[in-house]
Parts: C-alpha cells; structure tokens; sequence
C-alpha cells in the first residue's frame, strides 16, 4: 500500500519467539547430540594421533638382537632416599635369555639366584665379552645402548 513495505510490530515480522517450554524440552536432546558429536572427533583425533606415534615409533624401532641362551643385563633403575640418581646403578644382572616370546618380550633367568621373569626387549643389553660371569650391579656408565 502506497508503494512501500507497511510497518508492523515486530512480532508479526519474526514470528514468535520460541516458548520457554518448547526450549527446556529440546535443550537435552541438543547436549546429547552436542555430546556424541564430540566423542565421536575425539575418538577420531585419537586414533590419527596413535597411528602418527606409532608411525614414528616404527621408524626407528628395530627388532632386538637377542636369541636364545643369550647373557643380557636388564635395566632396573632404583630410587633411595638421600641418595643421588647419578649415583645408583641402573643395571642388574647377568641374566640369560630362556626364550622370546614375541618381538616386545622376553622370558629371561637371573644366573644369581634362577628367578625367571619375563621383561620387555627394550629393558635388556647384551653383556660385554668377559663380562658375562660376573654378578654384580653396574652403572649405566660402564654399559653401551648400541648392540
């Protein structure tokens, strides 16, 4: 009507707000919609984090070149009160290898007192040459990570 847009409250432009019932009732449903949407990313971003770590774990991991009847020193680092950590050993053995039982475990022997334990491959070290017969502790000092 005379060429323009008529004034009208607002109201009757925008509609109705939503009732104060309508909200409270559809207020669980959108945090349980809101919830499951962000477990479902988390879990996501969780497994393409895994995958990246163990990708970059796989990338320097080599397989331990240990076999049967091998002597080894098992990494056993232990904490006294009052005394330095520098000053501890870190290495118990000799033990020797029984078997492998896959590529992360081993079931090894203590030749001191014949516990048999089963350890993680990473936790053991070849024994020097002309080391093997002693049992006693040992610094890390004194053992080399490279076999």
């Amino acid at each position: 009507m005379f060429g323009a847009p008529m004034r009208t409250p607002l109201d009757l432009e925008r509609g109705e707000p939503p009732r104060q019932e309508e909200m409270h009732k559809m207020y669980p449903f959108w945090v349980r919609r809101t919830m499951q949407d962000i477990h479902e990313t988390v879990a996501h971003m969780s497994k393409k984090a895994a995958k990246r770590v163990k990708e970059y774990y796989d990338r320097t991991a080599s397989l331990a070149p240990f076999k049967e009847g091998d002597k080894v020193y098992l990494y056993y680092p232990r904490r006294k009160k009052g005394i330095s950590t520098i000053l501890l050993t870190r290495w118990e053995g000799p033990y020797m290898i029984l078997n492998i039982l896959n590529d992360c475990n081993a079931r090894i022997k203590n030749l001191e007192n014949n516990k048999v334990v089963i350890v993680h491959i990473d936790r053991l070290v070849k024994c020097p040459e002309g080391d093997e017969n002693k049992h006693t502790d040992l610094t890390s000092a004194s053992l080399s990570y490279a076999t």
